[in-house]
């Protein structure tokens, strides 16, 4: 990841909350196929701009473990298919709609997780 482009690390720094959220919103994603993954979500937003609206459709994905999804609202699944070792953590106001129930289950002792903290090159390896 060193080689990473210089915007990368433009958007990977922090923003003071003062500054404001980002808010990320009416998203669509469809046709993605991932085979051999060891994890299929790492979503932390923030409480205050969760992640809203999104639609996932013909997904197909086999992975170890679900991985966790933080502070998401109206999040929608149609036509996927999701092999998972383990379920998709999820936190307590989150729900996964058209998932089958066994894909995830809420994790009240789900931790919202840093990234920005960490090295470019272990961002996306939790």
């Amino acid at each position: 990841m060193a080689e990473a482009p210089p915007h990368w690390f433009t958007l990977a720094t922090p923003v003071p909350p003062e500054q404001g959220r980002t808010r990320v919103a009416d998203v669509q994603i469809e046709r993605l196929r991932a085979r051999g993954a060891e994890v299929a979500f790492e979503v932390d937003a923030c409480a205050e701009a969760p992640l809203q609206r999104f639609r996932f459709s013909a997904l197909d994905i086999e992975a170890r473990r679900g991985g966790h999804v933080q502070d998401a609202e109206d999040w929608r699944f149609g036509t996927c298919r999701l092999v998972l070792g383990q379920p998709i953590a999820v936190g307590a106001s989150v729900a996964l709609q058209g998932l089958d129930a066994a894909a995830w289950q809420v994790d009240p002792a789900l931790q919202r997780r840093d990234v920005s903290a960490r090295p470019m090159a272990e961002q996306d390896v939790l």
